[in-house]
């Protein structure tokens, strides 16, 4: 689904879906895509200082979020740089509202 290919088959669109609300069912989750939709590109060391939580702890958080493609990773050096994948955002928003609208999701 949000890769842009439909397998049509409505149960792994599910599991995908499914996954992509998992990932994004944490508060400190939110709290990291919060962060990461407010600016460019954000240190994981920054994001750590930012949410008063540890950096091995966010970078747990966030495997979770690049699992399932909503977070961009780059190394500079030794930093860890993350950015939010807003395509890929979208992408899943809008297969989403798409499911919503299909009959044999409501039967």
């Amino acid at each position: 689904m949000p890769s842009g290919k439909s397998s049509g088959d409505p149960r792994s669109e599910l599991r995908e879906l499914g996954g992509y609300f998992k990932a994004l069912s944490g508060i400190t989750r939110l709290r990291i895509v919060k962060q990461l939709a407010g600016t460019a590109e954000l240190s994981v060391s920054d994001l750590a200082v930012t949410l008063r939580l540890s950096q091995p702890l966010v970078s747990w958080h966030l495997s979770g979020l690049r699992k399932v493609g909503l977070v961009k990773v780059r190394k500079d050096g030794r930093q860890v740089l993350c950015s939010l994948d807003r395509e890929k955002l979208r992408q899943y928003q809008q297969n989403f509202a798409t499911l919503l609208e299909e009959d044999w999701f409501l039967s």
